[in-house]
């Protein structure tokens, strides 16, 4: 460069410092113009230290380091902090432009508005094709939208929105102040008496730490909608369940902590933008250097930070829910056995509602929890031992195309793993019980031949001392039935009631409803009938067709609205004998009408009053394959205050079977859980009464073939009698 003094003489030598000079407090400098009439340039205004001296060739002798200069990328890379510093010791003393920062808000935040929306909705779109398909497959319905909140909030709102912010106002940070620098307008600012830093890069960092959180709610919200559409519509996902499951799994924490992050994204953008604006050289191509590279190293930052502010903030609010559950959860980090081949950690599971293809895993991980409760308060915890083998989740990994020893591997692994332990040894396992929440048929093959379905987890010896709770037993006196879970999970008994006295006075406008879908591949199967007749009724029935696709099944609200608005609801067999539409319908006060002993009367004898006729109508099967009976003709016969009577009792059994918000205790009502946990002890008494009598405690604990035996003391009319 050709500097000129305030004398005449012409000096040559390279400026080291010029790349950093708007950095340089103006009022230590000079500006000076001066021509250099060889070369025909035009005037070029210059910086120089302000000196008494002539500006004369330095007589120091060279070293080393005397021609080297650092690279570009750090000295630019200092520059960022440098500039960072003095953003904030400006601020914190008040020098900041207020006009200047409210254009620059206006230019970040809702100019921006429009390609955030619309970048978030594709990515919503594209979010939900890639894994609400495979959640689909594998039955997780409804953690849909638990999964898509989480990961909207945690990641992709904040890092969309930045990656936007960073291409679109970023790079126009860069431009613009890159642009200024090269034709030094800066030096200009400082000439007036303004800071650069103040007038410049201020306003637009705090511009973009404002606007960027906001963006990313908007964003959020947009992505969260667009989503949910794509899913109702494509995949049949009802928006309900969708927001519901969202709404359950999201916390205020993960907004928190999203405002957050892209608070700090926002800084470090707007940041290495200015910093590499004011330090660009070149003229207009290196204005272009410097803004493609401000966008790539806003970028390459922005993605690295995520990892450490997703760690900081998300590690915070683990850190206080893991506090919160040792405070409730003591554990026994003494204990240094082997781990047992399954999850054994405790974990705040949400009161989620039952999905049809994944009963399993809401009520193993409700009864689980509740359990764990139960467990720290109870004066006698050795009363019964539960095992918390997610024995559902398990085998619902292999049921289809897996061999049988890999279905059995967990089985086997388990029961080992128990039989080691002091606490068997006691009585053998007869005071360990466990829950599954799928069929207790999935856990009876019956033989080792790899088209068998199943795995043989309750045919192992030892299992053959441990009592099940399952959705659906079978004939073998140590599994027992316990509901399934349904969509009301209270959290007092005010609850309960109110909802009670619902039911109770609710008028209902059909006789008869059936929710469901046809079996048109089960030769024995009645639900085509029923169908046919309730669609043949008009006006007094109500049918919620539950087709492959169909959406309002799904839906809690929807299925609710025909069970409260029903006097009877049809239960019949369908994949298996019992069905979660029993619950839901005892849940809305509706009478149920059963088709076969096993759909109830042999399965729920913990839950259900022996005389079934008090409460629910028994219509065989075989009268509705052979039409030997007309359901409206047969339920219309029924009294006003025999209905009234059977609904009052339907009404008594909404308390035992639902599950309340784990936690909680309900004070004048036993729950599901707790009639469960009742019976299971007293079962484990009995055989400890007998071991001190000296009697045979395997005596009828675990033997097949006892249907009869479970139906032995329910009574009724006629026709169940025959049916035994």
């Amino acid at each position: 460069m050709k500097l000129g003094g305030r004398n005449s003489s012409r000096i040559n030598f390279t400026r080291r410092d010029q790349s950093l000079r708007c950095l340089t407090p103006i009022w230590k400098t000079r500006l000076f113009a001066v021509s250099n009439a060889d070369d025909g340039h035009p005037y070029a205004p210059v910086l120089e230290e302000d000196s008494n001296t002539n500006h004369a060739p330095s007589s120091e002798p060279e070293t080393f380091f005397s021609k080297w200069s650092p690279p570009k990328y750090l000295w630019r890379g200092l520059s960022v902090p440098v500039l960072a510093g003095q953003v904030i010791i400006r601020t914190l003393k008040g020098k900041v432009h207020w006009r200047n920062t409210l254009q620059q808000l206006e230019r970040v935040g809702p100019k921006s508005v429009g390609v955030c929306l619309l970048t978030s909705a594709f990515v919503g779109m594209a979010f939900t094709i890639q894994f609400v398909r495979e959640f689909t497959r594998l039955g997780l319905n409804r953690s849909v939208g638990g999964v898509l909140a989480l990961a909207f909030s945690r990641e992709l709102s904040p890092v969309v929105t930045s990656i936007v912010v960073a291409g679109r106002i970023g790079s126009a940070f860069a431009a613009e102040l890159g642009t200024m620098q090269v034709s030094e307008q800066t030096d200009t600012l400082r000439v007036l008496g303004s800071n650069p830093v103040d007038y410049l890069v201020t306003p637009r960092v705090i511009a973009s730490s404002l606007a960027l959180p906001f963006l990313t709610l908007m964003c959020f919200t947009v992505g969260m909608a667009s989503s949910a559409l794509l899913a109702d519509s494509v995949y049949g996902i009802s928006i309900n369940i969708i927001l519901d499951s969202a709404q359950r799994a999201l916390r205020s924490w993960d907004i928190i902590s999203a405002m957050i992050k892209s608070q700090v994204f926002g800084m470090i953008i707007s940041i290495v933008s200015c910093a590499w604006g004011v330090t660009t050289m070149g003229g207009a191509k290196g204005v272009g250097e410097s803004t493609t590279s401000a966008v790539v190293i806003s970028l390459v930052v922005v993605t690295g930070a995520k990892n450490g502010v997703s760690f900081l903030v998300h590690g915070f609010s683990d850190a206080l829910n893991t506090q919160k559950t040792d405070q409730h959860f003591p554990i026994d980090k003494s204990n240094k056995t082997s781990s047992p081949p399954f999850h054994e950690t405790k974990q705040d599971f949400p009161a989620l509602e039952n999905n049809v293809t994944l009963s399993d895993a809401k009520e193993e991980n409700k009864v689980h929890e509740i359990a764990d409760q139960q467990s720290s308060n109870d004066k006698d915890p050795c009363s019964a031992i539960y095992v918390p083998f997610y024995a559902g989740l398990d085998v619902g990994r292999y049921l289809w195309d897996y061999n049988i020893s890999v279905r059995d591997s967990s089985a086997s692994g388990l029961v080992n793993w128990l039989a080691e332990r002091v606490e068997w040894q006691r009585m053998w396992g007869r005071d360990h019980f466990f829950v599954s929440g799928r069929i207790a048929w999935d856990f009876r093959r019956q033989s080792d031949n790899e088209s068998d379905w199943g795995s043989n987890l309750m045919s192992l010896p030892e299992s053959m001392n441990m009592t099940m709770l399952s959705i659906e037993s079978t004939s073998w006196s140590n599994e027992f039935a316990i509901p399934y879970p349904t969509y009301f999970h209270p959290s007092s008994d005010s609850e309960v009631i109110r909802w009670k006295k619902r039911m109770r006075s609710r008028k209902r406008r059909y006789l008869f409803s059936f929710a469901g879908a046809p079996r048109p591949g089960m030769n024995d199967s009645i639900r085509g009938d029923l169908i046919n007749q309730c669609l043949a009724s008009k006006s007094t029935c109500k049918f919620l067709n539950c087709r492959s696709g169909a959406k309002k099944c799904d839906d809690p609200v929807e299925v609710i609205k025909v069970f409260r608005d029903s006097i009877f609801c049809l239960q019949p067999s369908g994949d298996s004998y019992t069905r979660r539409s029993t619950f839901d319908s005892i849940l809305a006060g509706c009478i149920p009408v059963f088709f076969h002993p096993y759909s109830a009367y042999a399965q729920y004898i913990w839950y259900f009053p022996r005389n079934y006729s008090k409460y629910s109508v028994y219509i065989p099967e075989a009268d509705i394959k052979d039409s030997r009976v007309s359901l409206k003709e047969a339920l219309s016969r029924f009294t006003k205050g025999q209905i009234l009577a059977m609904r009052k009792e339907v009404v008594k059994l909404i308390p035992k079977v639902i599950y309340a918000v784990p936690g909680s205790r309900l004070e004048r009502f036993e729950d599901a859980f707790d009639i469960a946990v009742n019976r299971v002890v007293e079962r484990v008494e009995k055989v400890r009464k007998d071991t001190k009598e000296g009697k045979d405690p395997g005596v009828d604990f675990a033997v097949g073939d006892r249907w009869k035996l479970k139906l032995s003391g329910v009574v009724g009319d006629h026709p169940l009698e025959q049916s035994l």
